[in-house]
């Protein structure tokens, strides 16, 4: 059996140190990060909204609450509607609720 050698160069140790301790700082971070991205998402997604209110001479900033409070408005009548006929199922089962 050959006796095998393995060079690593200083170069390739920093890589690796650098790479690993970004990992590490993610991973600590990664709550942060992720609200981080959720926003970008619904920037992203906002963005035509406002656009086009500013096409109507709204504000840059009453066009952003606009676009924001209507998003919300939406998500939450949307899980009202999911969630009231689930939660009135599950006290009608427990027997909390007589119809």
């Amino acid at each position: 059996m050959k006796d095998t050698q393995i060079v690593l160069s200083t170069k390739a140790l920093f890589v690796v140190l650098i790479s690993l301790s970004g990992i590490w700082l993610l991973w600590t971070i990664k709550s942060v990060v992720i609200v981080m991205f959720l926003a970008l998402i619904f920037a992203l997604a906002l963005e035509p909204a406002v656009i086009w209110l500013r096409k109507y001479k709204i504000p840059h900033g009453i066009a952003v609450i606009l676009s924001v409070s209507t998003l919300s408005i939406v998500i939450i009548g949307l899980g009202s509607v999911a969630i009231i006929p689930f939660s009135s199922y599950k006290f009608y089962q427990l027997g909390f609720l007589n119809i």
